[in-house]
């Protein structure tokens, strides 16, 4: 269906009209303010312009006219207000107005006509194609009219006066090439403002989405805080008020053992030797459930702890069980590093006792090594047992977790040792040792210059110290 050419006519010119700076997207206080402004000058014009013609020699009732004409538009600007559409043209009239009594008052003075330029000049402030056009079409009809009329009080020049028109032309050209200006800096400010503000509203949303995420963020975390505490110190309390009736039950079980040794037939004895079997196991999962909570919840008291006197103290401590097993353990020069001495001493005890444990039917061999790594240290348990499979080198460090083999144990240890290295600012994992077994590998934080031993000696002139059986 073929377009008319009307309907073509009316599209255009709705795109010009969208083109054309209109002034909607100047905020309205500043447009306000604009307004205010322009209208102050305005009721000046009502005072100034009379006074003026007085001055010059004009009759009273004259100037009292001209002043009352600008007044007129004046007060009914001033009753409209601050509208975007009325106000501006209002007050453009009566700016205008105020022109016009000025070229009359001066006898058509060629420089009383730079007042409409003025005038033109300060309505920009609107950034409204309309108001401008008005203006520009007030001037060609006040030239061409006035001066067809009574040309001296328009111009006073002779050209002028015999050519009104033509000169109310050249006028209007001036005019239009300031319109035209005018109109290219408005639309480029409206778009400029539109991107700005634009830009302004999606950094506001993305801040508000930031912020909301980041409350969100900060309740789930005390969330998190809270539902931790609460497990923290609900294994505490538990493991409290179980230890008491187990070591009851502990204890009555050892004194029927004493007590009627030897009386009572072997399936009797058997039954009373699962019962302590069963309470010592389960007094170790209760002592490793609040070691447990205790790493999780204890802060970690910042000392210089030395590693070599962490590790002599684990060897005293496990000094039966490496007699029992024949284990030989070799312990390398060792770091000083910052942290908790007493969880810093469980996590060595654990891991050496670990290895000493999961070694089959050969003899243990347990090796404790440490080297500088970015920021601080690394520290290696390494041991000849039975090894722990690819597959099972992240599960073995959860709670309740344990390793191939028939061995004893609550499944709790390494979770604790990774909790107490975590809580230190590193990270703890397993690897398969050159020629069989495992070496756990943790992170630790420096404490002073790499490369010197408790005794103050390098490391290279530091022998190491084995500890056997």
């Amino acid at each position: 269906m073929p377009v008319s050419r009307n309907a073509v006519t009316r599209a255009a010119a709705h795109r010009a009209r969208r083109l054309l700076p209109h002034g909607r997207t100047l905020p309205a206080e500043e447009l306000g303010r604009r307004h205010r402004a322009l209208l102050v000058l305005l009721w000046l014009h009502v005072l100034a312009v009379p006074l003026w013609a007085t001055a010059v020699g004009q009759g009273v009732v004259h100037s009292l006219a001209d002043g009352g004409a600008i007044a007129l538009w004046a007060a009914a600007a001033t009753a409209v207000g601050p509208r975007r559409r009325l106000a501006p043209v209002l007050v453009a009239m009566g700016l205008l107005t105020a022109s016009a009594a000025i070229v009359h008052v001066a006898g058509g003075l060629i420089e009383a006509h730079f007042h409409y330029f003025v005038v033109i000049v300060l309505l920009t402030l609107y950034e409204d194609w309309t108001v401008f056009l008005l203006a520009a079409a007030y001037v060609v009809v006040h030239h061409g009219v006035g001066g067809a009329l009574a040309p001296e009080s328009v111009f006073n020049h002779p050209e002028a006066e015999t050519h009104p028109w033509r000169w109310a032309a050249m006028h209007a050209a001036f005019i239009g090439a300031a319109g035209l200006s005018a109109i290219v800096a408005w639309r480029l400010n409206e778009d400029l403002r539109d991107q700005h503000t634009g830009l302004i509203e999606a950094k506001q949303a993305a801040l508000e989405r930031a912020t909301a995420a980041e409350r969100e963020l900060a309740r789930h975390a005390r969330e998190l805080e809270r539902s931790n505490r609460e497990l923290q110190d609900f294994a505490s309390i538990a493991s409290h008020d179980l230890s008491a009736p187990l070591v009851s039950v502990a204890g009555f079980l050892g004194l029927l053992e004493d007590r009627y040794a030897g009386r009572l037939d072997a399936e009797a004895e058997e039954y009373i030797a699962y019962a302590i079997g069963g309470t010592q196991r389960m007094q170790r999962l209760i002592t490793d459930l609040l070691d447990y909570s205790r790493a999780g919840r204890a802060g970690v008291v910042e000392e210089t702890v030395e590693l070599a006197v962490v590790m002599r103290e684990t060897l005293e401590a496990l000094h039966a069980t490496v007699e029992e097993t024949d284990a030989q353990i070799v312990v390398d020069p060792l770091p000083a590093v910052p942290g908790d001495s007493r969880q810093l001493a469980q996590l060595m005890q654990n891991l050496v006792a670990n290895a000493m444990k999961f070694t089959g039917d050969a003899r243990p061999v347990v090796h404790v090594t440490a080297q500088a790594v970015e920021d601080g240290w690394e520290v290696s348990v390494t041991d000849t047992g039975i090894g722990v499979e690819p597959a099972d080198a992240e599960r073995i460090f959860e709670m309740f977790s344990r390793s191939a083999g028939d061995v004893a144990g609550t499944g709790i240890g390494l979770a604790i040792c990774q909790r107490i290295v975590e809580r230190h600012g590193g990270r703890i994992w397993v690897q398969p040792a050159a020629g069989g077994g495992s070496a756990f590998r943790f992170t630790l934080p420096d404490a002073g210059p790499a490369g010197v031993t408790p005794d103050g000696r390098d490391e290279a002139d530091a022998p190491p110290h084995p500890a056997a059986a």
